[in-house]
């Protein structure tokens, strides 16, 4: 079970991206901040193609609203540790999001291809 962002960002069920954020949503990356659904819903949309490989390790609920997911995954040849925390509003949309990755390589090659991937999208 994961969220529909979480599946998104696997491959499993690509999703209408934007109708899943609220519309100030506010997101955090390995990167920058990031606030507003046009800017995060862009950046959701070619996200799963920054992993060749993602897995769902485990889930970690709290309240309706929060949920975290512990993936695992590959970058090129790099693995990565990948958590997507969601806080949600009371309309089931998403408020707040953060995507961590780890280790170092694996954050500095995923920053890479987001790179290649936005400048392509903008062309």
């Amino acid at each position: 079970m994961s969220t529909p962002l979480v599946a998104h960002l696997m491959n499993v069920a690509p999703a209408d991206v934007p109708s899943l954020l609220a519309d100030d949503v506010h997101f955090r990356s390995p990167f920058a901040e990031y606030e507003g659904s046009n800017m995060v819903a862009r950046l959701f949309t070619v996200m799963p193609a920054v992993f060749d490989e993602l897995a769902l390790v485990r889930e970690l609920r709290g309240d309706d609203r929060e949920v975290a997911a512990v993936l695992c995954g590959r970058i090129g040849d790099e693995p990565v540790d990948v958590i997507v925390d969601e806080r949600h509003a009371i309309d089931g949309r998403v408020s707040e999001a953060m995507l961590v990755t780890r280790p170092l390589a694996a954050t500095k090659a995923a920053i890479r291809r987001m790179g290649a991937l936005l400048e392509t999208d903008v062309n």
